[in-house]
């Protein structure tokens, strides 16, 4: 019985994993680094559609002491507020682009100057097969 299960297994597994979040990012969720990068990369299992997604990075206004799981959650709050909006300035990013690891990454770059402190990377990806996901996570910068 169960040999006939794993083909429809795998095969659902690999549907749920074609149509989740990213599978990598850089700098990675919850990283501190040290110099602040000129861009953030995050990577999904399936090509995106660009100009249908939206990728977006903030100045997060919560201390780098709080807990993980409390950043996380200021994250996805503050995404649930902002993602949407056409407000440029507020931004720590300066816009989407592709990057050198091809149609499945999107490549936000940020802005010259940003203060230390934590940041929050939110989406809204949308894929080839119109499929979307959206999520956010946060990066501290501590030099």
């Amino acid at each position: 019985m169960l040999r006939k299960l794993l083909p429809a297994l795998s095969l659902s597994l690999s549907l749920a994993l074609a149509h989740g979040g990213p599978t990598l990012s850089i700098p990675s969720a919850g990283a501190v680094v040290r110099q602040m990068p000129g861009e953030v990369t995050v990577l999904f299992p399936e090509p995106l559609v660009l100009r249908r997604s939206a990728f977006r990075v903030y100045a997060l206004e919560a201390s780098p002491a709080l807990p993980p799981a409390r950043l996380r959650q200021a994250a996805a709050d503050l995404a649930g507020r902002v993602l949407g909006k056409a407000d440029t300035r507020a931004r720590a990013d300066t816009g989407l682009r592709r990057g050198d690891w091809g149609p499945n990454a999107a490549v936000i770059g940020l802005k010259k100057g940003l203060k230390p402190g934590v940041y929050a990377v939110m989406w809204k990806a949308v894929t080839a097969d119109g499929a979307s996901s959206s999520g956010s996570f946060y990066f501290i910068y501590r030099p």
